[in-house]
């Protein structure tokens, strides 16, 4: 989980992997970082004791929002599944992320912020194509 927002970003870039739409995800971190903050501290001690404030939760549902993967407290695995198969190094693990897309989306909470973080997280620390291709991809 430590490479969970390096790898979250380098999705949203590779699912918009245009110049044209990679304004779009620059554009919908600037606000969802405007919307909820998140300090390099927070984020730091995110990765050392993988606990998540509120507004951390609500910056990575804002996120998902913006990239309509979550509307209305649910998961949106059709347009996921759709936006994250276009990116040609994950192609390959169509099998694999769709089990991990069907378990993950089961999550649910009674605040959407937990349930969109916790989606987020399960698929990232459960989809090893997926965190090994993009990171391997972009880094």
């Amino acid at each position: 989980m430590k490479t969970f927002y390096i790898v979250l970003i380098c999705v949203l870039y590779a699912v918009t992997h245009t110049n044209a739409n990679m304004d779009k995800v620059l554009a919908t971190l600037k606000l969802c970082n405007e919307k909820f903050p998140v300090a390099p501290e927070e984020f730091a001690k995110f990765l050392y004791d993988k606990h998540a404030e509120d507004h951390f939760k609500c910056h990575v549902k804002c996120i998902m929002e913006m990239q309509e993967t979550f509307k209305d407290g649910e998961f949106k695995d059709d347009i996921f599944l759709k936006h994250i198969m276009e990116v040609p190094f994950i192609k390959n693990h169509t099998e694999e992320i769709q089990t991990v897309i069907n378990e993950c989306k089961k999550l649910s909470n009674t605040d959407d912020c937990d349930t969109a973080f916790n989606i987020a997280v399960c698929i990232l620390d459960n989809s090893p194509a997926l965190s090994e291709a993009t990171l391997e991809h972009f880094l």
